[in-house]
């Protein structure tokens, strides 16, 4: 997770300061500094519409590794950044078809799911015929829909023309592969998807909402497919991949649409009870939540340590809790089951870029490490900033036609 803030001159003494404008974004079309960018003499020329922006002091950048950090974050040099832009998953020369990827969270409020299905539209403009196609929606916890570019003929639960993707049913009748009929229809489904949200208003779903089942379930799905995977992307059939010792998931794209804080599964976010005596250390955040308070020796008599509260409070966990007196954090167990996530598609080749779409950065330090462990991206655009549904749908766009 990369993103950097310029600091600036502050008092008689001339220290530098985080500058109160936060993350650095391009003057001409409001985007975020990112790996992408290149950086020149005079600044730093914006990924999307190729403006230069100039340095705000000599060039001198601050490294954030998430907006919750306590500690004072480290100052890095101009090639510490420069190094860091250039740097990424080991590149694959491979003769094959482009392979895409969607999660969408559908349980998020409606204009974040329907600028998510905006950006996919948008993203699918940059996709050739012949590319691979695969989109899953997350509803509720321990349900992932996944569709593929079939051509079926639709009905109530499966949209036209995406074909549902039954567990075991990929591998020889369902067709993964665009084509421009294909891709109108889709097209025409996503804005219609996107339509239907766009009166929704700002409530989320009152269901418990789990990324790391999520994107772990599509991971694998496409892992147990990747034979058929490697037949639809190369002319070689899985021997193209194995002799230039390549996954058949290897230079895929995986969009991440988180539109709502995890609540349930291994990565779910907790609630914690307030701590009453300074610097008292509470007991542990295991893999099972419970809810209570709880009295440390160690703290004295009668405080009250941070326990873990239920995480089954979605979609309100954060008015509650905040409500109560509490704070909300992730376990470390939350953290690297992500963590665990990307390696996995890391391992396949496969790059995940992450896109929070909200008011809220809590818990982007912890679902931003399926970005950060594949070689990915973490981007986190505010619902109620002007244009930032259109630069989203630019970002998609952009990364899309990077892997084609």
């Amino acid at each position: 997770m990369i993103l950097l803030t310029p600091l600036c001159p502050a008092g008689d003494d001339g220290a530098l300061l985080p500058d109160a404008r936060g993350v650095a974004r391009c003057a001409r079309c409001g985007a975020y500094i990112c790996p992408q960018a290149s950086l020149e003499a005079e600044g730093w020329v914006c990924a999307l519409c190729d403006a230069l922006n100039p340095y705000s002091h000599g060039g001198n950048w601050r490294y954030i590794p998430d907006r919750d950090a306590e500690a004072s974050p480290p100052e890095v040099s101009h090639s510490t950044i420069e190094a860091a832009i250039l740097s990424g998953p080991d590149a694959v020369d491979l003769d094959c078809r482009p392979l895409a990827v969607y999660l969408v969270d559908i349980g998020g409020p409606g204009p974040a799911v329907a600028a998510a299905c905006d950006a996919i539209a948008r993203s699918l403009e940059a996709l050739p015929e012949e590319a691979l196609f695969v989109l899953a929606t997350l509803a509720k916890a321990d349900q992932v829909s996944i569709y593929v570019a079939g051509g079926s003929s639709g009905s109530a639960t499966t949209p036209k023309p995406l074909q549902h993707l039954a567990e075991g049913g990929g591998r020889t009748q369902a067709s993964w592969v665009l084509s421009a009929t294909v891709k109108a229809d889709i097209l025409a489904s996503l804005e219609a998807l996107a339509d239907a949200h766009r009166g929704v208003g700002e409530s989320e779903s009152e269901l418990a909402c789990d990324v790391h089942f999520a994107a772990a379930s599509l991971l694998e799905l496409l892992e147990a497919n990747a034979e058929y995977v490697a037949a639809a992307r190369s002319p070689e059939g899985l021997d193209g991949f194995q002799s230039a010792r390549a996954s058949p998931l290897a230079c895929a794209r995986f969009l991440l649409f988180q539109l709502r804080l995890p609540t349930a599964g291994q990565g779910a976010a907790v609630a914690l009870l307030p701590t009453q005596a300074e610097g008292s250390s509470g007991p542990g955040i295991g893999a099972d939540y419970f809810t209570g308070e709880s009295e440390s020796p160690a703290a004295g008599e009668g405080a009250t340590c941070p326990v873990p509260a239920s995480v089954d409070l979605s979609p309100r966990l954060w008015e509650q809790a905040s409500s109560r007196g509490r704070r909300i954090g992730f376990a470390a167990e939350a953290e690297l089951a992500y963590a665990g996530v990307a390696a996995a598609a890391a391992e396949a080749g496969m790059v995940i870029d992450v896109f929070s779409f909200g008011e809220r950065y809590l818990g982007l330090h912890a679902v931003g490490r399926l970005a950060d462990g594949s070689g990915g991206r973490l981007f986190h655009y505010a619902a109620d900033e002007p244009g930032a549904a259109s630069l989203l749908a630019r970002v998609c766009k952009f990364l899309v036609m990077r892997g084609t």
